[in-house]
């Protein structure tokens, strides 16, 4: 189950995949969601790996979860802990479009 991170154009410019060779691995993933469609998703990586620098907040993540279905959510922290495997980037991530959930959106005539 792979992680295809994004950049501000939309573009593709790194994967996490622990199946794949060359690919950054990341580790202790958590998808969470509710009825309401609120959804979390967080996850860890090597800090010195090749990929960890295009983690940063604002930018999106594309995963699967155990069913197959693809989830787009919006990173909101990334934080840089030590741990005994070494610096570890801990990324929390929400669902991207949850910005609009529970608002109401009147129509408006210009």
């Amino acid at each position: 189950m792979p992680i295809f991170i994004f950049n501000e154009d939309e573009l593709v410019v790194s994967v996490l995949d622990n199946n794949a060779p060359g690919s950054g691995v990341f580790f202790n993933d958590l998808h969470t969601s509710r009825v309401d469609g609120f959804g979390t998703y967080e996850f860890s990586c090597p800090a010195d790996c090749e990929q960890a620098p295009s983690l940063l907040p604002g930018r999106q993540i594309l995963v699967n979860d155990n069913h197959g279905a693809l989830h787009l959510f919006s990173i909101m922290t990334v934080d840089e802990t030590h741990d005994s495997s070494g610096f570890v980037k801990k990324c929390k991530a929400e669902v991207a479009v949850q910005e609009l959930n529970a608002y109401i959106v009147h129509p408006c005539n210009y």
